[in-house]
């Protein structure tokens, strides 16, 4: 499912080639950020040598070279904190565009998951690994270039500027402090980033039992199990909380050594200087800088490892966040359906149980063809196995093409499907009834007259401008099984499936709604799962689902089966 063995190198370079280079916005922004930094950082340094300077004019009479001083100073200063807070400034709109585009893209990823292949991720594990993976991108990002750029450009001005002024011995020091500073901070990161795993982890749980429990709200309230659901999702919240407390923890550890680091060569530093260890003593004016530039890099380096902890857990999180795509099969579009649909030796299964074997019948173009039988048999499996919804054995072909070898594109577009859940989106109902198709509001309106349903749209509080609500919680369940109904007759498709979509609709209703389709759907193959015996009449062609055994059957011996079943 996911792909954490991603090593950091390739998700550094899809950032740099897909976001740095990919986007012209970053692209153009990116050199005057780089502009901004680099004489900040430059000037930053410089303070603290004027700073050096002003220590040894006050040890004389304070006269107009030192506020002539004083003023460079605080004019620089101003300067300084201009361009470090423009940096951010101009770069702040590119950090939110890969945002953006880092979530399109995570999203997209899931959409053009094979069916089967997205089942397999919870509704909450789906958003989180969007939220991380597009969170990872921009966290990277804002780490690499707004802050640890910086921290390199004042180590680089820092140390060539302690080396003029106190010599080799000095900056040796400071830089084997900084690689034990680094080492420890890796160290630490590499430890940290296992429980950083095992924390995300527990995060999906938490979001897919919330998703579960809130989208079961119905069964939760009508069982009176509130306090189930509340107590399971505390079971793993408490889960989190153990991950998250032991996590945070590894951050103020890695802070006091860090500081531990950094205060041992500072002292050290000092005292071999006061003692004249190196070469000579240190001046007062030679403190002041040396105490100045110390301030500096202490500044940066404490951001050091609270950036490389960011960057860590971005670079966990986009690891996790990373989608095995399987290579496709090379799949063919198929253009029409001209002829006919032929399943052959069909079987399903379920968690390795058989549920029916040997499925065989054919049927034509333009057929009307009724499936029935037990419930659990595998009449819904049947319709979703042409839409390439779950696995098959045998064959089933159209016009003489293998389905399997059908691209997907290409197969949806030759195919209607009315589930058994009326699934639709949290839109107006007219966006609902249009979506997949470019039809204008005046065909539209006729086509919903045709079929009955445009009374009803009126009667909502604002027509056809109606929002739905989550899971068409604003309609009854019989105008969600219209608006299904249209939507899937708008798509103009050549086979229309259907799977049982007239559970809702009272006997009168479904009676004429089914008998409306088959009369005006006429150039259309049409094949419908259905439990109502009373609509068998309008169908040429009967198919009898039995576990070992699918045959065609008159009316009569259909309705006796089905009776002979109850």
């Amino acid at each position: 499912m996911y792909n954490d063995s991603k090593s950091s190198k390739a998700i550094l370079k899809e950032i740099y080639h897909t976001y740095i280079l990919g986007i012209p916005l970053i692209r153009y922004t990116f050199f005057p950020t780089m502009f901004c930094m680099l004489i900040a950082r430059y000037l930053e340094v410089i303070l603290g040598e004027m700073m050096q300077k002003v220590a040894t004019k006050l040890n004389f009479e304070f006269d107009n070279s030192c506020s002539s001083l004083v003023g460079r100073y605080f004019i620089i200063s101003i300067i300084s904190c201009l361009l470090i807070e423009l940096q951010g400034f101009i770069f702040t709109g590119s950090i939110q565009r890969a945002y953006r585009t880092a979530a399109c893209k995570a999203f997209k990823q899931f959409m053009d998951l094979e069916y089967l292949e997205f089942k397999k991720y919870g509704m909450g594990e789906i958003h989180a690994t969007i939220e991380r993976k597009s969170l990872a991108v921009s966290e990277i990002m804002d780490v690499l270039i707004l802050n640890l750029l910086p921290v390199v450009f004042v180590i680089f001005f820092s140390t060539y500027k302690i080396y003029k002024i106190l010599g080799f011995i000095t900056t040796l020091i400071l830089y084997i402090s900084l690689v034990a500073y680094t080492v420890t901070t890796i160290e630490m990161a590499k430890w940290r980033n296992t429980i950083r795993r095992e924390y995300n982890k527990k995060v999906n749980k938490v979001s897919n039992q919330l998703y579960d429990s809130f989208n079961n709200y119905d069964i939760v309230k009508a069982f009176n199990n509130e306090f189930e659901e509340v107590s399971k999702y505390d079971y793993y919240l408490k889960e989190v909380e153990i991950s998250s407390t032991k996590l945070w923890r590894t951050f103020y550890l890695l802070n006091f050594l860090q500081r531990l680091i950094f205060g041992l060569q500072t002292c050290f530093i000092i005292y071999i200087g006061v003692k004249g260890i190196m070469r000579e003593k240190f001046t007062p004016d030679q403190l002041v800088l040396y105490l100045s530039i110390s301030r500096i890099l202490s500044s940066n380096l404490d951001k050091l490892g609270y950036m490389y902890g960011r960057f860590t857990q971005a670079m966990t999180n986009a690891k996790m966040s990373f989608i095995n795509l399987s290579s496709p099969k090379k799949l063919y579009p198929i253009r029409s359906f001209n002829r006919d649909i032929v399943f052959k030796n069909v079987g399903f299964s379920y968690n390795k149980r058989n549920i029916s074997n040997n499925i065989n019948f054919y049927i034509e173009k333009y057929d009307k063809v009724a499936i029935i039988g037990s419930n659990g048999i595998g009449k819904s499996t049947l319709l979703k196995s042409l839409l390439k919804f779950t696995h098959y054995n045998g064959n089933i072909k159209i016009d003489g093409d293998e389905v399997k070898y059908i691209s997907n594109d290409s197969l949806r577009t030759l195919i209607s499907y009315i589930p058994q859940d009326s699934l639709l989106f949290d839109e107006t109902v007219e966006y609902n009834l249009k979506y997949g198709s470019d039809i204008t509001n005046m065909e539209l309106t006729q086509i919903c007259k045709e079929y009955d349903i445009h009374d009803s749209i009126n009667r909502l509080d604002s027509g056809y401008n109606t929002t739905i609500g989550t899971r068409g919680s604003n309609l009854s369940g019989g105008e969600k099984q219209k608006i299904s109904f249209v939507r899937a007759l708008l798509k103009e498709s050549e086979i229309l499936l259907l799977d049982e979509p007239t559970a809702n609709l009272d006997k009168v209703s479904e009676n004429n709604l089914i008998k409306r389709i088959l009369q005006k759907e006429k150039h259309k193959t049409i094949i419908m799962v259905i439990h109502s015996l009373s609509l068998l009449k309008h169908f040429n062609k009967i198919f009898y689902l039995d576990p070992n055994n699918t045959r065609s059957v008159t009316e009569e011996e259909a309705i006796d089966l089905m009776n002979n079943k109850l």
